[in-house]
């Protein structure tokens, strides 16, 4: 499924083509029927009628209906990046992009409240090189063992936030309507989401978040703006929707139409930076005093079966495709780089790097034929 397409538009253009197919399920069965009663005429073989016509009805059906039902589920994979610090093992923060911002500030005050924390990741830093199956925490285990355990909770953390702001905001700003949402208290999340510092510390503190403010009718209606969330001990999902934890450390948001499973992957692989970006943007001359990894986010999106038959109650489903351009922006990496401009940004510091190199060449050519001149001058007469 192309990842530049809405989700919730698929879902509606297959609904309206609904007519079309029933009426063309109709006439192709009775063009079918009237076949087959002519053939079985034919060879004389009466008692087979109906069985052969319904074959060929269900054939029809299912050509028509195989497409749509395929269109009801959508495979979307979000990569973004974290750089650590070569000498001193702490993470580098990145001006303007939210995902490392947030998870470096989180970290921070965690570690600063939790000596045990600190100590983990003291002794235990993110290593040069890992595989995903190295991440992976036991499921009944309350306390990580190194940091690589961490950064998997710090950022699920920031997951799971980022998409209660923005369904919190989305029916309170957007709508108006705060009774389209539910509060799962911090109690009431599963057992693991229970025990991941990083979502208490999310959850509970005031903070300010800028992100795509989205209106329903026109999606190019973009606005920044900055929002103050009060504190608030839970998660927010539309109402009626529950929040459940698989295996494989898979979360699912799900109601009686959709269901939304999101998986965070730390798979060790080298995140690369965009041409002229450590030298200029982070200020880091040797390529060796950073690393920078991935961190990859799965999301797998549901509509139900009986949902292509619903007729109404769809409005309240935009919220979806706002809540994943929201994510994408705050933690894609390239969506970043678009975000700053880095492509000409780069080329503007490439320009003023040739002009100054040029000014550098004909000073010095400058300086060799005045002093040459000077050194060949004829004597005063």
């Amino acid at each position: 499924m192309d990842q530049n397409k809405d989700f919730l538009n698929v879902v509606l253009n297959n609904k309206r083509a609904l007519a079309e197919i029933f009426l063309a399920t109709i006439l192709m069965s009775i063009g079918v029927n009237i076949l087959i009663s002519f053939i079985v005429k034919q060879v004389d073989t009466d008692r087979y009628i109906f069985f052969i016509g319904m074959a060929f009805i269900l054939l029809a059906l299912f050509f028509f209906f195989f497409p749509i039902v395929k269109n009801l589920r959508f495979r979307r994979s979000y990569d973004g990046f974290f750089i650590v610090e070569t000498p001193t093992e702490e993470l580098h923060s990145v001006y303007r992009y939210d995902y490392v911002s947030k998870i470096n500030r989180w970290i921070n005050e965690v570690r600063q409240t939790n000596p045990a924390l600190e100590q983990l990741w003291q002794q235990h830093p993110v290593p040069k090189q890992f595989k995903a199956s190295d991440v992976l925490i036991a499921e009944d285990a309350k306390d990580p063992q190194d940091s690589l355990a961490l950064m998997q909770q710090v950022t699920e953390a920031y997951l799971l936030s980022k998409l209660s702001n923005h369904i919190h905001d989305y029916f309170h700003k957007n709508q108006g309507d705060a009774n389209r949402v539910a509060l799962i208290p911090k109690d009431g999340l599963p057992i693991p989401l229970q025990h991941n510092p990083f979502l208490n510390l999310a959850l509970t503190q005031k903070r300010k978040i800028e992100e795509e403010v989205l209106g329903e009718d026109d999606e190019e209606n973009l606005s920044q703006e900055t929002l103050t969330i009060e504190p608030k001990v839970g998660l927010v999902v539309p109402r009626g929707a529950t929040l459940k934890w698989r295996p494989n450390r898979q979360m699912e948001i799900s109601n009686r139409r959709l269901r939304i499973l999101a998986q965070v992957t730390l798979s060790g692989r080298p995140f690369f930076l965009p041409a002229g970006f450590q030298q200029n943007y982070l200020g880091i001359r040797d390529q060796d005093d950073i690393r920078v990894y991935a961190a990859t986010v799965n999301f797998e999106i549901n509509f139900s079966y009986l949902s292509i038959f619903s007729a109404g109650y769809w409005k309240f489903y935009y919220w979806l495709d706002a809540c994943m351009r929201s994510f994408e922006k705050g933690f894609v990496g390239g969506t970043f780089f678009n975000t700053i401009g880095w492509d000409k940004t780069m080329t503007l510091i490439a320009c003023q790097s040739q002009a100054r190199q040029q000014a550098f060449k004909a000073r010095q050519a400058g300086s060799y034929n005045q002093n040459h001149y000077s050194n060949h001058r004829p004597p005063n007469p």
